[in-house]
């Protein structure tokens, strides 16, 4: 964390917590939950380490915890002892409908030596508010990511930066106007007797290998709305690929059952043409005309017979 002045960030109990949902609303108050955040061991690629979760780094510790924090020099021998002991009595209380702002403002970053080597320590503006934070940050029972508050209802607590959350929001605006801006550039004076064929490339790409119940062409675009409007930003992404009709092509030919993928790589009977990179340069490569050419011809079989069928 860089040097800012004025930054802060909201810790507060998730009022959607997963044991509250299950009782009806005049029981809630009688309802037990975690109202403190404590000690927990730290987990490691799934597995439990034998160190505990801390506030601040070891360089941290190291010169901002001595007479502050720890009642001792960072020389004496129980120093080391010392904060592992206040890690492990460390708690965070919040009462009920009470939200606790923290001022997580770093004042400056010193350069310093620890352990022979030259290192850079942040200073907070307030130590007890920048340790809340960081050790809210590492537990498992604080919703701080947008992955983690979408699945906010297994958290006791929420974390979040007001800034951070500003951020996110005017993104999310941007990516929902741009989204909209392509789809009217896209669909634009498009009738079923001429539009741009970028359509059912979009539309191949979007949809990949699932299958999508399409009556005519007003039910492609449609579909094509409904999904800028779920998400925008993998519409956004889509319009804006280079080779959208090659790659439109190659997704087609796997769902006509023509090329086969496995874990991304594509080929046609024995033969593998490798990535989705390396099959649009195969097919663009007049060296193999023929078996591109034959392919192709499956393919417009193939197109035929659904329309026939259609």
């Amino acid at each position: 964390m860089s040097p800012q002045s004025n930054k802060s960030a909201i810790l507060e109990l998730n009022p959607n917590v997963e044991s509250l949902n299950r009782v009806e609303e005049q029981y809630k108050p009688f309802v037990s939950r975690r109202v403190s955040i404590s000690s927990e061991f730290v987990k490691k690629d799934g597995q439990v380490t034998q160190d505990i979760i801390r506030g601040l780094s070891e360089i941290e510790e190291h010169f901002l915890m001595p007479r502050t924090i720890i009642k001792c020099k960072n020389t004496d021998d129980k120093f080391t002892q010392e904060c592992y002991d206040y890690w492990a009595d460390y708690e965070i209380k919040l009462k009920d409908n009470t939200k606790r702002i923290l001022d997580i403002s770093i004042t400056s970053t010193v350069e310093a030596t620890y352990n022979g080597k030259k290192v850079t320590y942040n200073v907070p503006n307030n130590l007890h508010d920048y340790i809340a934070y960081n050790f809210a940050l590492r537990s498992s029972n604080v919703a701080y990511t947008k992955i983690d508050k979408e699945r906010g209802s297994r958290y006791d607590f929420i974390l979040s930066e007001p800034e951070e959350t500003k951020k996110e929001k005017t993104f999310s605006i941007q990516t929902k106007q741009n989204a909209d801006a392509n789809y009217l550039q896209l669909t634009n004076g498009a009738v079923e007797a001429k539009y741009d064929p970028s359509i059912d490339y979009v539309f191949q790409l979007l949809k990949e290998n699932t299958f999508v119940e399409i009556g005519d062409f007003q039910d492609k675009l449609n579909w094509l709305y409904e999904y800028k409007e779920k998400n925008p930003a993998k519409f956004v992404g889509t319009m804006g690929i280079k080779n959208l009709k090659e790659q439109a092509e190659i997704l087609k030919l796997v769902e006509q059952g023509i090329l086969t993928k496995v874990d991304n790589y594509y080929s046609y009977d024995a033969q593998s043409f490798g990535t989705m990179e390396t099959t649009i340069k195969y097919f663009a490569d007049a060296t193999n005309s023929v078996t591109v050419n034959h392919i192709r011809s499956l393919a417009t079989q193939r197109n035929n017979k659904e329309t026939v069928t259609a």
